[in-house]
């Protein structure tokens, strides 16, 4: 499964990258209710950190890897702020208070948002790429933790919405989207996990994969709360037009 070897990283890092801004671009402009299912398909946690994810996972050793991965996210972040800048433009067309054009101020706000997701795509792309092709190349017991550890990170966002969601809680259409939507999303963080474990070349040690997913996902999912109380206080970069890299 490790495809590149032989071939320069960056064909990969570019189509991966190109192709994730311009479908979370593509995503933005879908209607309500589809646009909800179509950000859980395309433009997500899941999506951009399973991406890198298998960027790792077909990279033939670790530089490539996380070259390949951190190169795809940081290509798809620049990739869809320029749509955003330059075909949407949904920055432009504001007033101030005192009359006065705000299109200043929404260009700044795409720009800190800029910054900020690509300082993430710094962190996360070397993380997953990594994560990858140890899942890919490393030993039963390294394959199963890298995979567990992969999991966890795939499905905080979709465990955080159940945990905060509870079915029994979901009054009203809006909340039993947001919970079959996060169903979805721990759904393909399994699927995706398990089918690469399965492909890999060797065995794979499954009840060590098992306890490091569920410890790994419960440690995410704490994580996860303590970034909504940070988004909470006022970050306001995290609160711009972004790909959800992160989710919104």
């Amino acid at each position: 499964m490790q495809l590149l070897t032989g071939r320069p990283w960056w064909w990969l890092a570019g189509a991966t990258g190109l192709a994730l801004g311009l479908v979370a671009f593509g995503v933005d402009e879908i209607p309500q209710p589809g646009d909800r299912f179509a950000e859980m398909l395309f433009s997500t946690t899941f999506v951009w950190g399973a991406a890198a994810l298998v960027c790792g996972y077909l990279s033939h050793d670790a530089l490539r890897a996380v070259a390949t991965a951190t190169g795809a996210l940081a290509l798809a972040t620049v990739s869809y702020y320029l749509l955003v800048l330059l075909v949407s433009r949904r920055w432009a067309g504001g007033m101030l208070e005192d009359g006065s054009s705000a299109d200043l101020y929404g260009i700044m706000s795409i720009g800190r948002a800029t910054v900020v997701w690509l300082a993430v795509a710094a962190v996360v792309g070397p993380v997953m790429g990594w994560l990858g092709h140890l899942v890919a190349g490393g030993s039963r017991r390294t394959g199963a933790l890298a995979a567990g550890v992969a999991f966890g990170a795939l499905a905080a966002e979709s465990a955080h919405l159940l945990w905060t969601y509870p079915m029994w809680l979901t009054v009203g259409r809006e909340y039993q989207v947001q919970y079959a939507i996060a169903a979805l999303g721990l759904c393909l963080a399994v699927l995706t996990t398990v089918v690469l474990l399965r492909r890999r070349p060797g065995g794979v040690a499954w009840p060590l994969f098992l306890v490091c997913a569920v410890v790994t996902l419960v440690g995410a999912v704490l994580a996860w709360q303590v970034l909504e109380a940070w988004r909470n206080v006022g970050f306001e970069a995290l609160d711009a037009p972004v790909p959800r890299l992160l989710g919104r």
